[in-house]
C-alpha cells in the first residue's frame, strides 16, 4: 500500500476501505496580498490548506504567521468544514526546509493530543527525507484557487479569508469536463460514507507552550501577561492554550490557574494570585520597593519615574517588568543619561520605556526645549494621596 494524493491504495489502484487520508500543509510561500492600514505597506498571510480523500476537495484559511497554533486552528476547522473524521491525517512537509517540531505527534504535543482525542493516526514526517511527502501545492485544486487569487489585494485577514470561503464554495459545485460531476458530488460519493462522525465536544487546545513565572507573578504569551499563583514564581509552568482560553498547570500536570484570552487588556490579573501587600514570600516575590531603591541609586527623576508606574499600575506586580527593563538602561548607558532620560520623561508627561529609551538614546534636550510643558507632578501627588500609597 502506499498513499497518493488524498487516500491510501493498494497494488490494483483501489481505495482501501476507510482509509480516507486528510493531507495538510503550509502554502509553499506566503501571499503577498494584504496591505496595512496604518501604514499602507504590503505584507504577506500564511495560508493553511487541506485536501481530503478521492475528491480532493480544499480547505483554506489565512492567518498572520506560521505557527502551531495557527496550524492546529487551521486543521480543527478543517475536519470540522468536512464533517466527519478521516482515517489519517498527514504533514506535507515538501516545501518546508526544516520541519517544525509541532508536526511531532507526540503524546505531550498539542497535535498528538489532537491525534488522541479524534483517534486519527498521524501519517509519520520523513525529517531525514522531507520530499518524500508529496507537495499539496502540486495539486489540481490548490493550483485553481491560487489562480484565482493572484493579483488581488485585501485590507484585512477576514477579508481575505471571507473570500476564500466564497471561492470554496464555488469550486464545490463546478463540472468536472470529462465526468460532469462536481468535486461535491464526488466527495458525496466517495469520501464522506468513510468519514467517521464528529465527537459530540470540540477539541480546543491548538497550543502547548512551557513558561517560567516572573518575579512579577506573570507569564507572557503572545503579547499579553496572565498572572500566577505567587508561590510558583520562577517555577516552569505549562500552558494548554485555546481559542478563548489560557490554562496553567505545574509540570506534574496539576492545575494552577485558568484564564480567558483577553486580546486589548495587557495584563490579565486574579487578584488572589497576588502576594500580600508589603509581604515577602521567602527570598521569591519582590515588592515595588526594590526597584523604588535601585533608582533612588541613579537619582530623583528616575526615582519618580518608577515610584509613577508602581501607583498607576491595577497591581504593583504589573508594572515590574517596566520597571526593570527602564533601569536595565543605566547599566547598558549609564546613571547619569537613565536620569536625563527620566528628567525629560517626567517634563513631558512621557513616562513609559519606549520614551524613556529614545529620550537616553537622544541624549539631554535643551531644556528651552522643554519651556512651557506642562509637568505631572501635581496629578501624581495626587494621585498618591488618593490611593494611599507610600513607598
Amino acid at each position: 500500500m502506499k498513499a497518493t494524493g488524498g487516500g491510501i491504495y493498494n497494488g490494483t489502484g483501489e481505495v482501501v476501505e476507510g482509509s480516507v487520508v486528510l493531507s495538510a500543509a503550509w502554502l509553499k510561500k506566503p501571499m503577498l496580498c494584504l496591505i496595512d492600514l496604518k501604514t499602507g505597506v504590503m505584507c504577506d498571510a500564511c495560508v493553511f490548506l487541506t485536501v481530503l480523500g478521492v475528491s480532493n476537495i480544499p480547505y483554506m484559511k489565512a492567518f498572520p504567521r506560521k505557527e502551531q497554533q495557527y496550524w492546529m486552528r487551521g486543521l480543527i476547522n478543517a475536519i470540522e468544514y468536512y464533517g466527519g473524521l478521516p482515517a489519517f491525517i498527514a504533514p506535507r512537509t515538501a516545501n518546508m526546509p526544516k520541519i517544525p517540531e509541532y508536526l511531532s505527534p507526540s503524546n505531550d504535543s498539542a497535535f498528538g493530543m489532537l491525534s488522541k482525542f479524534y483517534n486519527i493516526p498521524v501519517l509519520s514526517v520523513n525529517s531525514k527525507h522531507p520530499s518524500l511527502s508529496p507537495d499539496i501545492d502540486e495539486f489540481g485544486p490548490v493550483s485553481w484557487f491560487l489562480r484565482h487569487l493572484r493579483d488581488k489585494v485585501f485590507y484585512s485577514l477576514e477579508e481575505l479569508n471571507d473570500h476564500i470561503s466564497l471561492l470554496l464554495s464555488r469550486y464545490m459545485i463546478l463540472p468536472f469536463s470529462k465526468s460532469g460531476n462536481s468535486p461535491f458530488n464526488i466527495f458525496c460519493i466517495k469520501d464522506k460514507p468513510l468519514l467517521r462522525p464528529l465527537p459530540e465536544k470540540r477539541f480546543s487546545i491548538i497550543d502547548i507552550s512551557t513558561r517560567v513565572v516572573g518575579d512579577n507573578c506573570f507569564i507572557q504569551y503572545d503579547g499579553h501577561y496572565y498572572s500566577v499563583p505567587y508561590k510558583f514564581c520562577k517555577q516552569k509552568v505549562i500552558l494548554h492554550i485555546s481559542e478563548s482560553e489560557i490554562v496553567i498547570y505545574d509540570t506534574n500536570g496539576v492545575w494552577l490557574a485558568a484564564h480567558k484570552r483577553d486580546r486589548k487588556s495587557k495584563y490579565v490579573t486574579d487578584p488572589t494570585h497576588m502576594p500580600p501587600k508589603y509581604k515577602l514570600f521567602g527570598a521569591q516575590v519582590y515588592d515595588g520597593g526594590k526597584y523604588v531603591d535601585w533608582a533612588s541609586h541613579i537619582g530623583d527623576n528616575t526615582r519618580f519615574v518608577i515610584e509613577y508606574l508602581l501607583a498607576t499600575a491595577d497591581y504593583e506586580q504589573q508594572a515590574f517588568k517596566t520597571c526593570m527593563a527602564i533601569l536595565q538602561l543605566s547599566v547598558k548607558y549609564g546613571n547619569c543619561r537613565l536620569e536625563s532620560a527620566c528628567k525629560t520623561a517626567k517634563l513631558l508627561g512621557y513616562i513609559n520605556y519606549y520614551s524613556i529609551k529614545k529620550f537616553v538614546l537622544q541624549g539631554p534636550i535643551d531644556s528651552m526645549a522643554l519651556s512651557g510643558k506642562t509637568t505631572i507632578c501635581n496629578e501624581y501627588l495626587q494621585l498618591r494621596l488618593d490611593t494611599g500609597i507610600n513607598f
